[in-house]
């Protein structure tokens, strides 16, 4: 009982916190676009050291809510919300290496020798985007969609499950850009990965609150 109490009270915490996150990336962005260098287009760096850090706490949050349902979640589900938590630990970890290089590093090794644009660069093709990819189309995707798998047996969570199991489907076939080499069709994933997941938090926020997913915290 306590662990679930625990486990619902720290869902909705950082669910409430990744809400907030993703308001403050969108507002991030626009600002950036508003701000942009008009003869390039690109974001200026400072708002883009920003939108950085964002995406590094975001994927910590997304460790620590999966890992929070993971308590109160069905005993007989808990392989799916353990692969889950593997996965999003894969994810994050990858995501922090990948964002640090590029607001650290990145950028004065490239000024230094632009011979390596095909490794630091967050353009296509380059490697440090590829590990991104790896961490957010395939790792994430698979996370999300193991979390949606273990919650959607309860009848009471399966909203929050569809829509888990939408982010995972959306992610994993942004991967599809790949093998086509065309960068416009991974949108698909990054709808999958970001706006979905906002959209998760903002029912599971919603429904823990109007007590419509069954949760026994007190039995």
């Amino acid at each position: 009982m306590k662990n679930k109490t625990s486990g619902v009270k720290l869902a909705m915490y950082f669910s409430t916190a990744l809400i907030a996150l993703g308001g403050l990336y969108i507002i991030l962005i626009a600002w950036g676009l508003i701000t942009a260098d008009p003869a390039t287009g690109m974001i200026q760096n400072d708002k883009k050291i920003l939108m950085e850090i964002t995406t590094i706490l975001s994927s910590i949050l997304l460790l620590l809510f999966f890992t929070s349902i993971h308590f109160f979640i069905e005993p007989r589900n808990i392989f799916f919300s353990f692969l889950s938590i593997i996965f999003m630990s894969f994810s994050t970890v990858l995501t922090c290496c990948v964002h640090f290089i590029s607001i650290s590093v990145a950028d004065k090794i490239l000024m230094a020798n632009e011979l390596l644009t095909p490794i630091l660069s967050m353009g296509w093709p380059s490697v440090l985007l590829s590990i991104d990819i790896l961490s957010w189309d395939f790792f994430f995707g698979l996370a999300i969609l193991f979390l949606g798998i273990g919650l959607f047996e309860n009848e009471n969570q399966r909203k929050t499950a569809v829509l888990m199991l939408l982010s995972g489907i959306f992610s994993l076939f942004g991967l599809i850009a790949l093998p086509l080499d065309n960068m416009n069709i991974r949108y698909i994933g990054v709808f999958g990965y970001t706006l979905l997941p906002v959209i998760v938090c903002i029912y599971f926020n919603f429904a823990m609150k109007k007590n419509s997913m069954i949760i026994p915290i007190d039995s």
